[in-house]
């Protein structure tokens, strides 16, 4: 007879209602488990988290990076997140054929404290935020764009209809992924980009490190691979899917983000390593990627017009 565990937690992805265990990790406090699906290879937190206990996991202490979960503040390194996000915003336009972002709404998802969107702002983007932190939603809302409390599967998603969706390090994050990408798909316009950054748990840098692999954290209660993600957004109304190892842009932004933690020359050396990462994560072929660091570009099913977005004839898409 199965528990009502067993019966209850389905894959976010295929519905199947067995797990195998897959990790134990107990590098975190408290220790927590990793489950498979048996069906399609998910991999999920178990039990997950959810409801009030997950808002509380995104109070302004993870946010200035003091709890033992948490996200770097990037307030701290405004110069280094605005090299990133404008080298971001750079890439959403060259690859959709547009000059600039003037008539297009752009939704991050996750948005912090508004790194992306003042770069969207910039290029002349109608910016949207949409964040499960009050503080975050508050600090937006201070600098001018339009923002709200909440994640994609629990609220009414802003600006619709949108030209572009961004979610970076946040699809692990969210409760119900398929939802998500559901109804970001209702609110993108046909031809819509979205854009995601997440882990590949099959990439041999995770594969290698097991259960020590760094991105197992509490508060992530999703974990992706390049094969099953393509299905969740296949089966989610999205085509045209591309992925970029180890992300869309090149090395110069990601050595001016790392700058600001250095205070002494020697520190200096730390772009060496990183350079490293940056060019080993060249090494891929199919659903093999020697590291873990993906970005993933698709297009929201129905774009018809002749007039294809640049990446539509892509080489390296997804096919």
């Amino acid at each position: 007879m199965q528990s009502d565990k067993e019966t209850t937690a389905l894959c976010d992805l295929c519905g199947e209602k067995n797990r195998e265990k897959a990790f134990s990790i107990t590098s975190s406090v408290p220790a927590f488990e990793v489950s498979r699906c048996p069906s399609c290879g998910h991999l999920f937190l178990d039990p997950p988290v959810t409801g009030k206990a997950l808002e509380a996991l995104y109070n302004e202490e993870y946010f200035t990076g003091k709890a033992a979960f948490s996200y770097t503040d990037e307030r701290q390194n405004i110069a280094g997140f605005r090299a990133v996000a404008d080298a971001r915003i750079r890439g959403i336009l060259k690859r959709s054929g547009w000059k600039s972002g003037k008539g297009k709404k752009l939704l991050d998802i996750g948005c912090s404290f508004g790194s992306l969107l003042d770069a969207a702002a910039r290029a002349g983007f109608s910016t949207y935020g949409l964040d499960i932190s009050r503080c975050a939603v508050e600090e937006v809302r201070n600098k001018g764009h339009a923002a709200e409390q909440g994640t994609p599967e629990t609220v009414s998603i802003p600006g619709t209809p949108l030209d572009v969706a961004t979610m970076v390090e946040v699809i692990e994050h969210l409760a119900s992924p398929s939802k998500a990408l559901q109804k970001i798909a209702a609110a993108l316009k046909p031809g819509g980009l979205i854009l995601i950054q997440t882990a590949n748990m099959d990439g041999r840098q995770a594969v290698k490190a097991g259960a020590d692999y760094h991105y197992f954290l509490p508060g992530h209660l999703h974990y992706f691979s390049r094969k099953t993600l393509t299905r969740l957004l296949q089966q989610s109304g999205y085509n045209r899917i591309r992925y970029h190892y180890p992300c869309e842009f090149g090395l110069l932004p990601k050595l001016r983000k790392s700058r600001a933690a250095f205070s002494r020359r020697r520190h200096y050396l730390a772009w060496l390593r990183i350079a490293r990462y940056h060019l080993m994560s060249k090494i891929h072929f199919r659903n093999f990627a020697f590291t873990s660091g993906m970005v993933i570009t698709a297009r929201r099913s129905g774009f018809e017009s002749a007039d294809a977005p640049p990446d539509s004839s892509d080489p390296g898409l997804l096919r």
